[in-house]
């Protein structure tokens, strides 16, 4: 609960203590503040809340009706409810003076308990209406404030967007007369504003669609809203094309039209575009040299061209219409259109035998699913070609493919055995070496076409010893250091010789590496690891394995064990640990033989 705030003003300390007994007695929920005087109470009246007053008036100095007066004139204190303390039989003069200076009430000493109590009641009676009159009032002022300041904001969003949107807009009468025009309504059409509020509708439309306007008009007040097009003439006669989206409204006191005009040429200019791109669509599609033919969602087919109707063996018109998931008799072609239903990308290729025209034609088709804007399957698309003479450039390809491959083939073993005819010591090595690197490379799991290129790289490994004098190839005692070197540039001459040449395998790199070691101990390029080419890693055991095995000028055959002996004790060494582990498999597990 609020307590109320009473100065007591009075020069008699007395009088203020048995005041301060009656409120604490009587009227507990009020707050005594006293003052020995005036001056002093006016102080108190400034600094602090006060609800009422209860002043003398005969004190020395300013009266208790100066006092009053002061009180009423601060708009601080004016509020303050002031009860005048008069003397017995005080005149009528005297309590005049007293409203005059503002009070609004008196009691007469000696003071009367219950009359002052009620007084009091009164005064916080009075008080309390006072304050929720007030507040009802500031209530009432911040609404009609807030009201009127969102009906202002109201009216300058509504003259923001109308003055800054970028569509024409404008109000006329039901005559045509124009009302109000927005900005963008003047630069469009090339006038001022004042200028246009002279006009009429009439006077800015095109004359074809003048001539619509009362029917338009009366479609406006049948609906109360309508969209048509029309066309609007600038200043400079130019022609804007235009949307037109009207509404009836009130405008000042009198019924109008209300119309937002969109600038709509890009969208003409995009149609126009739209239906020559369709008509030079519908050429293309009419006049491709392959097949094209359209199906909805449930396969039907509602369009193909000519080409498509040529390969099929009957007429378009026979064709439209056919549902392919129930008449075709072709089932990888009818799982080909389920998968383009599906969302997939179907395919078929072989020999079709067309249900219409009853036609047998080899032919490759891909069905192409077609997602409407919203992403759902709406049909599909299929590219159907003929590949009969396809077929046939192919069955050519592979004929003259294998006269190549026969040619090429027939060179290189012409090329090792010229290799080999240098040195009948090593006579078959490059042969042998290549079966036993290309049963390795197969353990290895290496693919058919890396193992044909390892093939040709066994075959022409050792062709750079065509350029070594045959004394030192088939020397039977020790070679001296300069022949050993001799003898080691063959890795290189077998480089040079076949660099030049495109084979589909790096050949002349392999040759090069064939004699390099895992630790860095080979030749010619010292190489390491990972930096020396799988086929050239096989061919290096494959090498030690055929020539270990095998006859030399300077030595019996050692055998097969002591051969694989040699690889296993320099695993990881000299020799690469899986193809090792491979070799070792194939001679041991899969009996590999030198054929």
């Amino acid at each position: 609960m609020t307590v109320a705030v009473l100065l007591a003003v009075d020069d008699r300390p007395n009088n203020l203590f048995v005041l301060e007994q009656l409120l604490a007695a009587y009227l507990p929920d009020i707050k005594l503040l006293a003052a020995p005087g005036a001056e002093a109470g006016l102080k108190l009246a400034a600094s602090e809340t006060v609800d009422g007053a209860l002043i003398d008036v005969q004190m020395p100095g300013m009266n208790g009706i100066e006092m009053c007066r002061r009180l009423k004139a601060d708009p601080r204190t004016a509020p303050i409810h002031v009860i005048l303390v008069t003397a017995h039989g005080a005149t009528a003069a005297l309590k005049a003076q007293g409203l005059e200076a503002g009070a609004d009430d008196f009691i007469a000493k000696p003071i009367d308990n219950i009359e002052l109590a009620a007084k009091l009641k009164g005064m916080l009676r009075l008080r309390a209406a006072e304050q929720a009159l007030r507040r009802e009032r500031d209530h009432l002022e911040e609404a009609v404030l807030e009201r009127t300041q969102a009906l202002r904001d109201a009216e300058y969003c509504y003259r923001t967007l109308f003055q800054t949107a970028g569509d024409a807009i404008s109000i006329n009468d039901l005559e045509g007369r124009v009302l109000e025009v927005n900005e963008e309504a003047c630069r469009r059409l090339g006038y001022t504003r004042n200028e246009l509020l002279h006009l009429t509708v009439s006077d800015v439309t095109a004359p074809e669609y003048v001539a619509r306007r009362p029917e338009l008009l009366e479609r406006l007040r049948a609906a109360g809203h309508l969209v048509f097009e029309t066309e609007l003439v600038t200043r400079d006669g130019r022609i804007i094309p235009t949307e037109c989206s009207s509404r009836l409204m009130d405008f000042q006191g009198r019924p109008a039209v209300l119309s937002i005009a969109r600038d709509i040429s890009e969208r003409k200019a995009a149609e126009k575009s739209l239906r020559e791109s369709d008509k030079r669509f519908r050429l293309v599609f009419e006049k491709a040299p392959i097949g094209i033919m359209h199906y909805d969602q449930a396969s039907t087919v509602t369009e193909c061209n000519e080409k498509f109707a040529e390969i099929i063996g009957a007429p378009k018109e026979k064709f439209i219409g056919f549902n392919m998931i129930r008449q075709l008799r072709d089932e990888k072609m009818r799982e080909a259109v389920v998968a383009s239903l599906r969302g997939q990308v179907g395919y078929y290729e072989g020999d079709y035998l067309s249900v219409t025209g009853g036609k047998s034609t080899p032919v490759r088709a891909i069905y192409q699913p077609i997602f409407s804007s919203e992403g759902v399957i709406s049909g599909g698309i299929t590219i159907f070609e003929d590949i009969t003479e396809r077929q046939r450039a192919d069955e050519a390809l592979k004929e003259s493919l294998a006269r190549t491959t026969e040619v090429q083939d027939g060179t290189i073993e012409a090329l090792a055995t010229v290799t080999e005819a240098r040195d009948p010591y090593t006579a078959e090595h490059q042969r042998r070496v290549t079966q036993l690197a290309c049963a390795v490379a197969r353990e290895l799991g290496l693919p058919a076409d890396r193992v044909a290129g390892l093939r040709v790289m066994g075959l022409l490994h050792d062709m750079g010893k065509i350029s070594i004098p045959a004394e030192i190839l088939s020397k039977p005692g020790k070679l001296s250091d300069t022949e050993f070197a001799i003898i080691k540039s063959h890795a290189q001459a077998g480089y040079e010789i076949v660099k030049e040449i495109r084979f589909p395998w790096p050949v002349a790199e392999v040759i090069l590496q064939h004699h390099e070691r895992l630790d860095g101990s080979g030749y010619p390029q010292g190489l390491t690891g990972p930096d020396i080419t799988l086929e050239a890693r096989i061919l290096a055991v494959a090498d030690v394995v055929e020539a270990m095995s095998s006859h030399r000028p300077y030595r019996p055959p050692l055998g097969l064990d002591r051969a694989l002996e040699e690889i296993s004790r320099n695993r990881g060494v000299l020799y690469d640990p899986e193809v090792v582990d491979a070799c070792i498999k194939v001679c041991t597990e899969d009996q590999f033989t030198f054929a």
